[in-house]
């Protein structure tokens, strides 16, 4: 069981899910009748749509470095 200090989590998944949420979110948008929650879907593909952006970006330019809280580095490939 990692601890506390150790703590984050890496979840596979590919930048086409990640579009593939935002269209869903946009669609939804289009739907809605409610401006609050249409505008609410609508921010959140457009975060999707970012997310997939780097996660494309990270996939390119290799492993990233990672910095924990007590100072330590480490690499890890995303």
């Amino acid at each position: 069981m990692p601890s506390t200090a150790d703590t984050y989590v890496w979840a596979w998944v590919d930048a086409s899910y990640m579009r593939e949420q935002a269209l869903r979110c946009t669609r939804a948008a289009r739907e809605c009748p409610h401006p609050a929650t249409s505008h609410e879907l609508e921010a959140m593909g457009t975060e999707w749509m970012q997310k997939a952006a780097e996660l494309d970006q990270l996939q390119l330019t290799g492993p990233i470095e990672i910095v924990g809280l007590n100072g330590a580095s480490e690499q890890k490939r995303p």
